[in-house]
């Protein structure tokens, strides 16, 4: 029946505890998408396979991995996503594994659109899949591009997709 004596670290003359490093999850994932390891699920759009992890798509949108299912079901085991271009998607499965989108003018850059385009269509794919971060994100992004030329079409966007900021900015530009 030994006791233990307890004293604090800077009693006992330590006083530079090094801290562990913060968490890098999100880099992981990022890197986990971009490497395909472990891929368990692939999505046809336009015609390009893309491959993703179902258990992470589970995670974050339950309305995209409600599409895995349906599929898996059938046995096809690939998932065709209609009316979407690769880039908007690929900007989802970012948004999915690393809560960032990517920069517009890169994705606009890439597609040959314009950046209110890709802005206005990532709108769309996050309010298709249910995520309402992105959308959030989004929606800002959408705000930035509104212009008097414009306004109307965004208006209506943001009405469509019951993005209420949006509309609202929309409602008092002039």
């Amino acid at each position: 029946n030994k006791l233990c004596t307890v004293t604090s670290a800077t009693s006992a003359g330590v006083e530079d505890m090094t801290l562990a490093p913060p968490p890098n999850i999100v880099s992981h994932l990022e890197q986990l998408l971009v490497s395909e390891k472990g891929a368990d699920v692939t999505f046809l759009v336009e015609n390009r396979e893309i491959h993703a992890h179902s258990l992470v798509i589970a995670t974050r949108s339950p309305a995209l991995y409600t599409m895995v299912l349906a599929t898996n079901q059938k046995e096809e085991h690939i998932v065709p996503v209609w009316g979407m271009r690769v880039a908007v998607f690929k900007a989802v499965l970012r948004f999915i594994y690393a809560d960032e989108l990517p920069p517009l003018e890169e994705v606009a850059l890439a597609t040959g659109h314009r950046v209110t385009t890709i802005a206005q269509d990532m709108l769309v794919a996050a309010s298709r899949f249910h995520l309402d971060r992105m959308k959030a994100n989004c929606e800002a992004l959408v705000g930035e591009c509104v212009s008097e030329r414009n306004v109307v079409t965004m208006l209506g966007l943001a009405c469509r997709h019951n993005c209420k900021k949006l509309e609202d900015y929309c409602m008092k530009f002039n």
